[in-house]
């Protein structure tokens, strides 16, 4: 692989001034050299002009070596990156494996990914932007869906996992890991706040279906007492337990689903209903025939919304990014756990792969071919090199200034 990467014209201008630099300091010592004989005091000029254009010309040397040799010649530890391009491709991909995607760098750091990003989709062009690539991702997973043999593939291998799994006990071990991060918690609040819901909004109803059931002989005003008193009982008693985690409803819920994942692990009949229901389903043609149907009709309307300019499966993605965006923005707790999540991800993904990404550096570099190598890192770097040359093409004028007023002291 070879490229030609043109200096800029920043670079170009750097390069011209230093090179002119050093040639006016050359240009300025010959002629110091012709009128000190007539004027004395050249020889301060003299002084300043030999040490710069001495200092250009070694700092052009150290500058040169680095890439090529100097004017051509065969000089020992000269060309040195090109030289050496393989062991300064392995020994870069060390270096960042080692020392900054180490599993204790990564673990130590706490970069706020979310806000910047959170940021960065809040721009209504980059929302768009990756909205646009997930249509395009769903598009091809649902082309892949809508491919006969895959289909085919596909039903064959569910239906051959689904007659060989046991799902009381896939089920019991999924209820598991939920409890043993509490989050099944989250779903006796949800429960306990939507019966509550329906509770209070379904007073009327439960009034009149009581009543209904009522004797004839008991009044009206005594039912709707009755009722109240019933339903603003329930409604503390939930509002205690959603409050209270020692709850005695929450504690007789948490056993309850102790009992269920017991159950589901060893209740013996259970298991043989589950495999014979799943044998049944695997084995009905007509069942899977009406599946199928209805499978191939969702698919043709996914394509059908995915074609369209604004499909309308894009728009809960959106609103859900907006979302997030305002939680990162208002609600400083959701932001540190989504930083938490987002730079667990990234450290595994990263720690995991760090090796092959450090492999991937030194092939990189150890594929360009010595002109791209040269060419790319001058252009990234020929400005601060150039003004290497014009501080050494100065600094040695000012050397060569200290060293003759020196002499002339001592």
């Amino acid at each position: 692989m070879s490229a030609h990467i043109e200096p800029q014209h920043g670079d170009r201008t750097m390069r011209f001034f230093a090179t002119v630099l050093l040639l006016s300091m050359a240009l300025l010592f010959f002629c110091s050299i012709a009128l000190e004989r007539y004027y004395p005091w050249f020889e301060i000029v003299r002084s300043f002009s030999e040490a710069a254009m001495v200092g250009a010309l070694a700092d052009w040397f150290a500058v040169t070596a680095l890439f090529r040799k100097p004017l051509g010649l065969p000089i020992p530890h000269t060309a040195v990156i090109p030289r050496n391009k393989e062991r300064i491709g392995r020994s870069l991909g060390e270096f960042i494996e080692q020392y900054l995607i180490s599993e204790k760098i990564l673990s130590e750091q706490r970069i706020d990914i979310a806000g910047p990003l959170s940021k960065w989709l809040a721009n209504d062009d980059n929302r768009a932007f990756i909205l646009k690539r997930v249509q395009r991702i769903m598009e091809r997973l649902v082309d892949v869906a809508y491919d006969p043999e895959y289909r085919v593939f596909f039903r064959e291998v569910l239906l051959d996992e689904l007659s060989h799994i046991e799902l009381p006990k896939l089920f019991a071990g999924l209820i598991e890991l939920i409890t043993e991060a509490s989050n099944h918690e989250v779903f006796f609040d949800e429960i306990m706040k939507l019966g509550r819901e329906h509770l209070l909004a379904n007073q009327a109803w439960i009034k009149e279906k009581i009543r209904d059931a009522s004797p004839w002989f008991i009044p009206a005003f005594v039912d709707s007492t009755i009722v109240e008193a019933i339903i603003n009982r329930i409604d503390d008693t939930i509002e205690a337990a959603l409050s209270d985690p020692s709850h005695e409803l929450r504690m007789r819920f948490r056993e309850s689903v102790r009992k269920f994942v017991s159950r589901l692990q060893q209740d013996s009949e259970l298991k043989a209903m589950v495999t014979r229901i799943t044998q049944a389903f695997v084995t009905n043609k007509r069942l899977l025939s009406s599946i199928n149907s209805i499978g191939n009709a969702i698919i043709t309307a996914i394509l059908a919304d995915l074609g369209k300019e604004s499909p309308r499966l894009i728009e809960p993605i959106d609103r859900l990014i907006i979302r997030v965006i305002s939680l990162v923005d208002q609600d400083q707790d959701f932001c540190e756990r989504l930083n938490r999540t987002l730079r667990t991800i990234g450290e595994m993904f990263i720690g995991e792969h760090r090796h092959e990404i450090s492999d991937t550096i030194a092939r990189t570099l150890d594929s360009w071919d010595t002109p791209t190598l040269v060419g790319r890192l001058e252009s990234y770097l020929s400005k601060d090199l150039q003004f290497i040359r014009i501080n050494g093409t100065l600094v040695g004028g000012l050397v060569g200034l200290i060293i003759y007023f020196v002499s002339k002291v001592f």
